[in-house]
């Protein structure tokens, strides 16, 4: 249901409710892909790391285990891993805890698309 209410928002009128919710649905994902593939939350049983690094493991799995080719994880690692990206998942905490940040509509369209391959990892095809 979050999801479909997600693509009822228009991200030129709305882009930090826009932010929000594709950082809460990514974190939703990646941790629901690393409980239902039993990969750990944090090193060796220690505390659960941050968002980035979870992502970094959901991705790298993906990989090894050829559920989804290299080439359709290119556009999550650009857009939401590399920090210096526009909707990177430190700049959609940014846009969360900045009073001043404001998310770019055309950043947020790009963002939601490089995460399709992983919500349907993590979910199955619609």
């Amino acid at each position: 249901m979050l999801l479909r209410e997600a693509g009822a928002l228009d991200v030129g009128k709305f882009p930090l409710s826009c932010a929000f919710v594709l950082r809460a649905v990514v974190e939703l994902a990646v941790n629901d892909y690393l409980k239902d593939n039993t990969l750990p939350l944090g090193p060796q049983g220690g505390p659960e790391f941050d968002l980035t690094k979870k992502a970094e493991c959901v991705v790298a799995d993906l990989k090894s285990s050829d559920k989804v080719p290299s080439s359709d994880l290119r556009a999550f690692r650009n857009n939401l891993l590399t920090k210096t990206s526009a909707c990177s998942i430190q700049s959609l905490n940014g846009f969360v805890h900045g009073p001043y940040d404001l998310p770019a509509a055309d950043a947020l369209r790009a963002g939601w698309e490089a995460a399709l391959p992983v919500l349907i990892a993590a979910y199955g095809k619609a």
